[in-house]
């Protein structure tokens, strides 16, 4: 008997699938699931399979996920459960419960991927009845859940210190990057926005966590000094247990929003201060390339 597939039945799949003490078929006539043991012989067009998911499936999704994160302290710790042998399930539990913005990441994901499971296993049945496939559901494209997160325009006294931190933090991923000479060159250039603004004023947005930790923030001051249209980016840092979050995306356009709505038209970006995977997240928000960095090994 042919169906419609709703939200509410891909939850209650999505749940049997995840119940593995369970086995479960789905009753096209009551639209609801069916223990197996129940079901009465005879009646195929009423009773459906459901797709087929396993423990085996379960930790095939683990990995996909984990290979997907860019977050690299969570990461290196959920694939070493992943290789651990023993206890890998609720390890990786665990894991996540330790870290609420990655778990919220793996809820969707699982989630997304369950979904894509029984869309595919509704449209083997669409051609049975030689009805018209649904189509996937679209990617979500912004992996910050924004709930978990507050942003704040303006700046504490006390942030003052988590600022000078992420300085010391760059300086240092600067250093396990590039030899001691390099790294130490890399660091002044990158305080160069900051030595041009001098003593400011600065445009601060900062961004923390729900339990109050410091996450990231980015910081701006007029350029030259005096300018009232025109500002430099001098600060940009997201601490590494929040990246690969979208934090940095969501911080750099928030500012640009705040910026607009000081009247701020133009802003720059010295290269050197914009890791090269961001270069992507500025052109799509109007930044166009007016100079590059370069740096030559010989």
């Amino acid at each position: 008997m042919q169906f419609e597939l709703s939200d509410e039945i891909i939850n209650q799949i999505i749940f049997s699938m995840e119940d593995q003490n369970g086995r479960y078929v789905f009753d096209s006539e009551n639209n609801t699931l069916t223990a197996v043991s129940t079901v009465p012989d005879g009646d195929p067009d009423r009773y459906y399979a459901l797709p087929i998911w396993d423990s085996v499936d379960g930790f095939k999704m683990m990995e996909r996920f984990v290979a997907s994160l860019r977050n690299p302290p969570v990461k290196e710790k959920l694939r070493a459960v992943l290789f651990a042998g023993k206890g890998v399930f609720r390890g990786f539990k665990d894991i996540l419960k330790s870290s609420p913005e990655v778990e919220n990441l793996w809820f969707a994901f699982k989630e997304k991927a369950l979904r894509r499971e029984i869309i595919g296993w509704y449209n083997t049945l669409c051609d049975s009845w030689g009805a018209e496939k649904i189509g996937a559901e679209p990617e979500e494209t912004d992996e910050l859940v924004c709930s978990d997160f507050t942003f704040r325009e303006g700046q504490d006294a006390s942030d003052e210190v988590f600022v000078q931190r992420a300085r010391a933090l760059c300086e240092s991923e600067l250093k396990e990057m590039y030899d001691a000479e390099s790294a130490k060159a890399l660091s002044l250039l990158d305080r160069v926005p900051a030595m041009l603004a001098g003593s400011g004023p600065f445009y601060t947005l900062t961004v923390k966590t729900a339990e109050g930790d410091f996450a990231g923030f980015i910081r701006v001051s007029p350029f030259p000094e005096g300018a009232r249209k025109t500002v430099i980016i001098t600060d940009f840092y997201v601490f590494s247990a929040w990246r690969g979050l979208g934090i940095g995306k969501s911080l750099f356009a928030r500012c640009m929003d705040m910026l607009k709505a000081k009247g701020i038209a133009h802003v720059f970006a010295l290269s050197v201060h914009i890791p090269v995977f961001f270069e992507q997240v500025m052109l799509r928000s109007g930044f166009r390339r007016i100079s590059a960095g370069f740096l030559a090994d010989i």
